[in-house]
Parts: C-alpha cells; structure tokens; sequence
C-alpha cells in the first residue's frame, strides 16, 4: 500500500504564505492600541464630568441649606428672646404701647425679621411691620373690635396717620391655631401674602399663663397668647437666583407635604389665581414654565410616583425626551418644628461637557492620524523586508532552471546581504565550474592524446572544483541532498548530513531511504515520490510535511521540501536535487494564529447568531466596519418576553455596585442556561431587565409555548434565590414578566459595536405587558392566549390601557394544562380499519 505524500494533504492555499501578510498583524496591533487608548480616554472624561456634577450639587445644596437654615433660625431666635422676656417680666404683653415701641425696635435689627405681632385669646391683636417704603402698626382692642386699625410709624416709632380698617380676629388665623393646637414653637402652611403678594410663612411661639410671672385668669385656662413673625419666602427666591449652578443649571425648593414650590432659581411666579375661587393656587414643579424644573418635576413624580415619596437623599441623571442628560441631586431640608422641604439642584452635562467633547473630538482625529501613520509605516516596512527576499528567491528559482547568470541585489537588511553575497558567490562559482566542465569536455574530445599525460592535473582541478562545490553548498543554510535514477544518494551539504545524524557529507554516498529511515513504509513512500518526480520531469516546491524524528523535546519539526530534476546535456533526468529547510517557527506561528481566529469566531458567535455573523463577515471592510445597507430580516411569528427583576432599583442605593452585579449575574446565568435549554435566542440585558426571543434567527414550530415554559421555569428559578436573598440582604426577590407573538424585524444596524436586536409593535407591547403587569405574575396578549389557552392555564385580567395602544385584553399565565400533559404522554394504537381508539390514559 503506498501512503500519499504528507504535504499533498494540506490545502493548497495553506502551503505557502506570503511575507507581504506580516503587515496585517502589525495594523491591527496598532489599531487595538489606539481604540483602547481612545476608548478610556472618553471614559475618563465622563467619569470626572459626573464627579464633578456630584461635588458641585452637594455644595450648592449644602450652602442652600446654610442659608435656609440661618434665615428661618432668625426667626426661631426673635421669638424665644421674646418668649423669655415674658417669662422675665421684662416684657409685658398686656402693655401694647410698650410691646408696640419694642417690636418696632426689633423690626429695624435685620431684614430677615420685619413684621412681629401679637395675638391673645381676647382676641386683641398688635403687628409691627417694617417695609421699605414705610413702617406701620396694626391695633384691635375692644375698643376697636370686631376691626383692626393701622396707623403709619415715623422713623422714631411714633403713631402718625390712620390709613384703614378692616375686621381681624387672630384666632381665627392658622398661624395662631397650629401655634395653640402643638403647644410649642411652631410654623404655619405656607400662604400668599396680600401685600405684596408673596409666598410666606409664618413661625408662631404660644404663651401659656404659667409663662407670665403674675398668671391671671383667662377665656381659656392655660394659653395666654400667641406671639408670630411673618417671613416672605421671596428672599430664598432671590438668593437661589444669586447662585452660580453650573452655566446654566437651576435648583428649586419644594414643599414635602403638598409637593408644590416653595422658591425657584427662575423669575416665574410660585402661583397663580384661579377665578371663582378665593385663594391662589400654588404650582407644583411639573407646572413650571421654566423646562429644566419642569423635567426635573416629571421625573421626580415618575420615579418616586409623588414628592411625599422622596425621603432620602437621591443623586443620579435623567435623560428627557429631546434632550440632553441632567445631574440631579435631591437633598432633604428639615428641622424640628415641622419643617419639611426638599432642595432639588439640576445640572445640564453641557455645562461640563463642552469642552470634554471637543478634546474627544481632537483625540479622535488624533488616533485616526496615528494609525493611518502606523499602516503606512507598516506597509513601507514589510516592502523594505519583502523586496529583496523575492529578488533573492526568483534568482534561485532561475538557477534552478538552469539560467546561471543571476545575481541577487543588495539589502539595507545585514542578514539579508550577507545571503545574497553568498548567493551571488555561488552562482558565480557554479558558473565557473560548469564553464570549466564545458571547456574540458570539448578538449578531452580534441585531445585524445593528451588525456593520459594531462589526467592528473585535471583530477587536481576537478578535486579543487569539487571542493569548491563542496564550500558553496555546505555554506547554504537550507539542507541539500542529491540522488540518482535508482533513487541512491550521490551526495548532500553538511547541513543536510547532520540533521540525518550522519558525520560526513560522504557517508551518505550509496545509501538509500531505506538505511536512513526507521519506518519501512514511510521510507518506500519516500521513494515513491521521488520516482513519480523523475517519471514527470517536473519539481516539487515548497511541499510542507514533519520531520520522521521529533525535536530534542519531542516537538514537531515541519519541513519545508523542494525537488529538481537534474538533467544532463541531452536534456535526461539523471536525479533529483533536494533542498530542505526547517520552517518549524513559522509553523508555531501559523498555529498560534489560527487558534486565536478560533477563539475570536466563538466570541463573536458568543454576541450574535451564526447567520448574522456569516453576514457580517462577507460585508466587512478593511476597517473593520460594513456598509451602510441593515442586516436584517423579517420574522412572521416570534415570541417576546420582557422580565423584570422587581426591588433592584431601590437596593442599587444600599449595595455597593459590585455586589448589586453580583446577584444579576447569578441570576441572569439562569436564565442564560433557561434560554438554551429552550433554544431561545437572548437579545440583551438592560440594568436589571431581561429581553428574549423565540423563533428566530431560525424558525421553531412551536415558539410561544416554548416562551411560555421559559417564563414559568424564570419564576421557578426566582424562587430558589429567595431564601438566600432574603437572608444576604433582608429583601424579598420578585420578578415581573410580559409576554406577546405576533411578527418582528430582527438585526444588526449601523457599522460598528454591533448588537442583535428587535423592532416593531410586536416588542412594544411585550414590554408594555412587562411594565404594566404586577409582580410574580406573568401578563400575556390575547395573541398568546388564543395559541396557548388548550395547553396552558390563564386568568383573564380583563381589558387594560395600554400606552400608545389603548384598552387590550390581557392575561395571567399560570401553569401549564394538567389535562394536556397528559394527553401528549398518551400512548394510542392504530387499529386495522385506520381508525384511531380513546386515548389509553396511564
């Protein structure tokens, strides 16, 4: 049996490979260097924008806070100062010409306190009010009841002209009933002023008759009076404003309990009048004409579901529609009389990003210039190596042939010349020694007699030639053999003669593959190539094939085989010629390459389906990018399943973000496993959200019950997590799941970082059956149902409105048929009139 040459077996186009293929390795080298420097230098940049979006928002709401604090404290302050000079008997309120004369000298120490009043349980009232234009006092008595009277100050406190009447009771007045109904310093709602017409509040200290040194009697036992200081919330407006946010960031104050705005950075008004109705109507933040607030409110009432929700400090970023992302920052404002508001600071990424974005525009091109340098360079690097290594070698090629007058050029590469120079040496001498052999067979024909005198100076001449034979072709590095007809070594270099383990070139005269090689078979098959070779006239180049004895560490040694017929002056074959070369490091090299094309194919399979992928690669670029056409494809009937992971988002504050993808992690494998378990295909993760698909990229028969057991096993596999979930983190783990079939359009879109995905009104409402379901349920389409409903269990939820679609019947997939089950098990017979008997049931 005759075993076929080794190098036969190999493909031809992995026979040969081309030194001009070295620049590819290079470029992509340099092009992985300058992606990954460009893609953590924008990282970098968007990580200090958001550091720095989160330091100044805690600074401008920790000055907010400051002044806040300060400015209601005044206040606070006046009030016990004046609650203990009662208490002293330093102030008597009984005495409202003094009380007058003293609450006018408080109301000229600081703008923050500019009206103080009084108001006992008689019903008597005294207010001083200091105000830019003019400073006035307001009187009820029982003289004047059931009216006030308010008369102007002059600039030393003294009563000048009446101005109006009105009736006023202070008992009546919220400030005075929340101040009497807690029993301590306390602050009113917050109201809109007459005049001017502002925001304020007001914080009201009682005065109970054990307060007063000599207590007397009163209307009612215990409570003496009220004493209360009006503060206009329009100086928070004008500080907010004052402050430098960003370029153009606003910040805003809000009222927890009613969830309207208490100041703004912006000159819009806090309330409007509304006709019919007596009081003006505050504006919450979703009202604002001012489009940062705006969203800023939108987003609150969407995330926390109302302003009473927010009850710690929240810091993150929203992104509005048609619009770019905002920094917010929420911090509570509280103390402890009843003060409960939240600032709310807002900064655009703009406001940083302007000048990050065109540095990334600079680094880009940058990066392009750099590589396009490197390819060049790369391209003109491989030519200066390329070049004379093919001058050299069609130079060998046409000595081969038997053309000897060649020369190899020279090399800026010091081992490339030293090559040549040796080449050109050996053709040189080659044709020296074939001129000589020419010139003495044409004398040995003329000179007959001669011959025998003149023998033994030509032996010494042939013995000098064949020593210089003998130093041309040990001094080539390749290992060079010759044989004759019958196939019986002649001679070979000593390059050859070592690796064959011989000591001399001359001991190999004489023998045969058989007395060089241990394998009988292979050595014959050896033979039998060599005599297809003569018997053809035509040469083996560059046949790849290992060595028969491994390395001295028992590693494969490749061989890279050439073989000429030799021919005598009749144009006869009378041998072969052999050259071979160990190619052993470009064999590794060829390996090590072709393994990590294997790993990039699986990574690549690993991201999207083989059909896409077999797409992309026959459309790729010399860039790596494709052409602007979508790989896409339209699917008539695929499944859909949205899943949420129901209490993530609240733990993302408490976790830190290691932990919290952790747990995803864990669970999200599951469903991996789950996904090819039913062959299904996982489109993609979004936070803590689930998409997948069935019946595509390859059609299945029967998807939707595949999607249906895919997400009764999810809520299985939940399950399993909750005992550790609860015990780890103290919190339940719930996941909510919508399902909808009906026809998609699936694919890869755009050039580059490609990612498979869906579109069309079949995915919209899967998501919406998601997001609008309830937690441990599953909510599907009547779609789903009317496919299922024979093998599946269903509670029909009824007819929901569903955004962007309006009213849709829906339902909740609890189980799968019990009656079904066992009807698929079922085994049944085939009488022999072909009509099918009842089910056997086991």
């Amino acid at each position: 049996m005759k075993v076929p040459s080794p190098s036969l077996m190999i493909p031809r186009p992995l026979r040969q490979m081309r030194l001009r293929w070295l620049v590819v390795p290079l470029v992509l080298q340099v092009a992985g260097a300058v992606g990954l420097t460009g893609w953590l230098s924008l990282r970098n940049g968007q990580k200090a924008v958001n550091d720095l979006a989160d330091r100044l928002s805690e600074e401008i709401a920790a000055k907010v806070e400051q002044h806040v604090q300060g400015y209601l404290g005044t206040s606070e302050l006046f009030l016990r100062i004046n609650a203990n000079a009662v208490k002293t008997g330093n102030l008597n309120l009984d005495d409202f010409p003094a009380l007058e004369r003293y609450f006018w000298h408080q109301a000229k120490i600081t703008p923050a306190v500019s009206t103080l009043y009084y108001g006992n349980e008689q019903g008597n009232f005294l207010q001083v009010e200091h105000g830019e234009d003019a400073t006035t006092v307001s009187v009820r008595t029982s003289q004047t009841a059931p009216n006030w009277r308010i008369y102007a100050l002059d600039d030393r406190g003294r009563r000048q002209a009446f101005l109006s009447t009105r009736p006023y009771d202070p008992r009546q007045r919220p400030w005075y009933q929340t101040a009497a109904k807690k029993g301590s310093l306390a602050w009113s709602p917050i109201y809109v002023f007459t005049e001017p017409p502002v925001l304020g509040i007001t914080p009201a200290m009682p005065i109970y008759q054990q307060d007063l040194p000599n207590p007397k009697g009163a209307l009612k036992p215990g409570l003496q009076g009220v004493l209360a200081i009006d503060l206009p919330l329009e100086q928070l407006s004008t500080f907010l404003r004052k402050l430098q946010i960003g370029r153009t960031g606003e910040m805003f104050i809000v009222e927890r309990s009613t969830g309207a705005l208490v100041a703004t950075s912006s000159e819009e008004p806090l309330f409007v009048r509304v006709p019919n109705q007596k009081k003006p109507r505050r504006l919450q933040p979703w009202e604002s004409q001012e489009r940062r607030i705006y969203q800023a409110g939108q987003f609150l009432r969407e995330r926390f579901g109302s302003i009473q929700n927010v009850r710690v400090n929240y810091q993150g970023t929203i992104r509005p529609k048609d619009s770019d992302r905002i920094f917010i920052h929420v911090l509570p404002l509280e103390n402890d009389y009843g003060l409960d508001w939240l600032t709310v600071t807002i900064v655009p990424e703009l406001d940083f990003t302007s000048q990050i974005q065109e540095n990334t525009r600079t680094t880009i091109l940058l990066c392009a210039a750099a590589l396009g340098l490197a390819v060049v360079m790369a391209i003109l690097t491989t030519r200066w190596i390329v070049d004379p290594v093919t001058r050299l070698s069609q130079a060998a090629q046409a000595i081969a042939k038997g053309d000897l007058n060649q020369s190899a050029g020279s090399s800026p590469i010091a081992e490339v010349d030293r090559l040549a120079a040796s080449f050109n040496e050996m053709a040189r001498q080659l044709r020296q020694a074939f001129a000589a052999w020419e010139e003495a067979n044409q004398n040995l024909e003329l000179k007959v007699e001669q011959r025998t005198a003149a023998l033994t100076l030509s032996e010494a001449k042939l013995q000098e030639k064949e020593r210089y034979l003998r130093l041309i072709l040990d001094s080539v590095p390749q290992h060079v053999f010759w044989k004759d007809t019958d196939l019986v070594f002649r001679g070979c270099n000593r390059s050859w003669a070592e690796a064959a383990g011989l000591d001399s070139p001359e001991d190999v005269v004489g023998l045969t593959d058989f007395d060089l090689v241990s394998d009988v078979e292979a050595a014959e098959a050896f033979r039998e190539q060599d005599r297809r070779l003569i018997e053809s006239d035509r040469p083996v180049w560059h046949a790849i094939a290992p060595r028969q004895t491994p390395g001295p560490e028992g590693e494969t040694i490749w061989l890279d085989i050439s073989k000429i017929p030799i021919h005598n002056e009749q144009n006869q074959v009378i041998g072969i010629l052999g050259v071979v070369e160990d190619i052993t490091y470009r064999k590794q090299a060829e390996e090590a390459l072709r393994r990590e094309q294997e790993k990039s194919e699986r990574l690549l399979l690993n991201i999207l389906p083989r059909t896409v992928a077999d797409r992309l690669k026959q459309n790729v670029r010399p860039d790596g990018s494709t052409g602007s056409e979508p790989i896409a494809q339209h699917f008539e009937e695929v499944s859909i399943l949205f899943a949420d992971i129901v209490g993530f988002t609240p733990l993302s504050s408490q976790l830190p973000p290691i932990e919290l993808v952790t747990w995803l992690n864990r669970i999200f494998s599951q469903f991996d496993q789950l996904a090819e378990k039913h062959r299904l295909e996982k489109i993609k993760t979004l936070g803590d959200a689930y998409m997948v698909a069935a019946g595509l990229p390859l059609p299945m028969d029967d998807p939707t019950a595949a999607m249906a057991d895919m997400a009764l096993e999810m809520q299985a596999e939940i399950e399993q997590f909750q005992a550790e979930f609860r015990q780890a983190l103290n919190h339940s783990l719930e996941i909510r799941i919508g399902m909808n079939t009906g026809p998609v359009v699936a694919g890869v879109i755009g050039i580059r970082k490609f990612i498979y995905d869906l579109w069309g009104d079949t995915v919209n409402i899967a998501s919406r059956m998601e997001s609008q379901g309830e937690t441990s349920r599953i909510q599907v389409t009547e779609a789903v149902y009317e496919r299922l409903r024979d093998r599946y269990e269903f509670e029909a939820r009824g007819p929901i409105e569903i955004k962007g679609r309006g009213p849709m019947r829906t339902y909740w997939l609890t189980g799968r048929s019990l009656v079904t089950t066992t009807v698929d098990v079922a085994v049944t017979t085939i009488k022999p009139n072909g009509v099918k008997p009842d089910l056997e049931l086991p």
